[in-house]
C-alpha cells in the first residue's frame, strides 16, 4: 500500500507539472483581459484607423466653440456653463470630452475650467498634476507637469496637438492619449487659455505587461515546486505512521494547494513599474521577514515541547521538524540580497522571485501550525497539559 501511495502522488504531481506547462506556456497576448479593456482595446482602434477623421472633427468642434465665445454671443461664465453642460461629445458613434483651462494672469496660475472628470473642475493644474499622479502610481510612466505650460506654448502657433500619458475619466484606465488643441482670448473679460478635445491611442496597463513567470529565475520555481512533492511525501511518511484516507487526502490537498497557488503566482499579470516602486516593495518584503522570526521562535519552542511528550508523537514531530528545517531554508533564500541592478527588470526579477520564497515559508509555517491544533483537537489533549 506504502508503495502504491508514493507511486500515486508522484504521478499526480507530474501531471500538475504538464498542466502548469501547458497554460504557462502561452504568451500573454493570448490572455484574456477583462471588459474594460477589451472595449479600451476596441476604442483604441478605432481612434487610430480614424484618425485623420477624427482631427477634422476635433477642428471643426474647437473653431465652433472658440467662435461662440468670440462672436459674444455668450459672455465668458456662460460660455464656461454651456461647455460644462455639453462637455461630453459624440462623434461617430463613440463618446469624447472636451477640456479648458485657463490662465490666470496675476500669478500665471492655471485653472481648470471644463473636463471630462467634473472633480477637476475649478481646481488649479498643480492638485490636478497630483491626482493624476497618484492614478498612475503603479506604472513606469508619468505626466509631464509641464505639459499645461507646453500646451499654451503651442496654442500660439493656433491648433496644435501633443501626445501624453493621463487618466482616462471615461475608461477608467491609464492611457497614452493624443489631445487637439487651440487658444482662447476672450476680450470683454480679459480670460485666456485653450480648448481642446483628445482620444485614448495606447492602454497602458496591457502595452507594458508581464506575467511572472515571464521574469521569475527559474531556480525560485523549481525550489518550490520541489518543495510541494517533497512535503507531499513526507505528509505519507509521517503522519503518525498510518497510511489511512485522511493522510493521503491531507497529503494530496497539500500538493493540490500549493501547486494551484504556485500557478496562480506565476500567472499573474502587472504593469511595469517604476524602480522606486519596485525597491520599496523588495523593503516591504523584507521587512515581512521580521514576523516570520519571531514565528520562528515560536515554533521552536512547541517543537522542544513535543519532544518532551512521550507518547506516539515521534513521527508528527520528525514531520514537523523536518517542515520547520524547510521553512527556515525558504526564509534564508527569501533574504538573499542582490544589488547589482543595471535596470528595472532586474528590480522585478529579484522582487517576485524573493516574494515567491518568502510566501512559501508562510505556507509551510501554516501547514505546521494546523500540525498543532489538528493534534489537539482530535486527541482531545488539554492545553494546560501541554504547556
Amino acid at each position: 500500500m506504502k508503495n502504491r501511495l508514493m507511486l500515486s502522488v508522484i504521478i499526480l504531481y507530474l501531471l500538475i507539472l504538464c498542466l502548469q506547462y501547458f497554460f504557462l506556456r502561452k504568451e500573454i497576448s493570448e490572455l484574456d483581459f477583462n471588459e474594460e479593456h477589451k472595449k479600451l482595446y476596441d476604442r483604441i482602434k478605432f481612434n487610430t484607423d480614424n484618425s485623420e477623421l477624427l482631427r477634422k472633427k476635433f477642428e471643426d468642434i474647437l473653431n465652433e466653440r472658440i467662435n461662440l465665445l468670440h462672436s459674444g454671443k455668450l459672455n465668458y461664465n456662460d460660455w464656461i456653463e454651456y461647455n460644462n453642460k455639453n462637455v461630453l461629445l459624440n462623434i461617430l458613434g463613440k463618446q469624447y470630452y472636451i477640456f479648458i483651462f485657463d490662465q490666470l494672469d496675476k500669478d500665471d496660475q492655471i485653472i481648470t475650467k471644463v473636463h471630462g472628470n467634473a472633480e477637476f473642475n475649478n481646481l488649479s493644474w498643480k492638485d490636478v498634476i497630483k491626482i493624476i499622479s497618484e492614478s498612475l502610481l503603479f506604472t513606469k510612466y508619468s505626466t509631464d507637469e509641464q505639459l499645461i505650460n507646453n500646451m499654451f506654448k503651442l496654442s500660439k502657433k493656433g491648433l496644435n496637438s501633443i501626445k501624453y500619458y493621463w487618466f482616462d475619466p471615461l475608461t477608467k484606465l491609464p492611457v497614452k492619449k493624443h489631445s487637439f488643441f487651440n487658444r482662447f482670448y476672450d476680450e470683454k473679460s480679459g480670460n485666456i487659455g485653450i480648448v481642446g478635445i483628445g482620444y485614448d491611442i495606447e492602454d497602458l496597463d496591457t502595452s507594458e505587461r508581464y506575467r511572472y513567470i515571464d521574469v521569475i529565475h527559474f531556480f525560485y520555481v523549481a525550489v518550490c515546486s520541489f518543495i510541494t512533492l517533497f512535503i507531499t511525501i513526507l505528509i505519507l511518511q509521517t503522519d503518525m505512521n498510518k497510511y489511512s484516507i485522511l493522510t493521503f487526502l491531507k497529503a494530496v490537498i497539500f500538493l493540490l494547494f500549493t501547486n494551484l497557488y504556485l500557478f496562480l503566482f506565476l500567472n499573474n499579470i502587472e504593469a511595469i513599474s517604476t524602480s522606486t516602486n519596485e525597491l520599496v516593495k523588495i523593503k516591504d518584503i523584507r521587512s515581512d521577514i521580521l514576523s516570520i522570526s519571531f514565528l520562528t521562535g515560536v515554533n521552536t519552542f512547541i517543537l522542544t515541547k513535543f519532544s518532551e511528550i512521550k507518547t506516539n508523537l515521534n513521527s508528527l514531530y520528525f514531520q514537523n521538524t523536518l517542515l520547520f528545517g524547510t521553512g527556515i531554508f525558504l526564509l534564508l533564500l527569501s533574504i538573499i540580497k542582490y544589488t547589482a541592478y543595471t535596470n528595472v527588470t532586474d528590480i522585478i526579477i529579484d522582487r517576485i522571485s524573493l516574494q515567491l520564497t518568502f510566501n512559501f515559508c508562510v505556507i509551510v509555517n501554516m501547514l505546521i501550525l494546523f500540525n498543532y491544533t489538528s493534534y489537539f483537537l482530535f486527541n482531545k489533549v488539554k492545553f494546560q497539559k501541554f504547556f
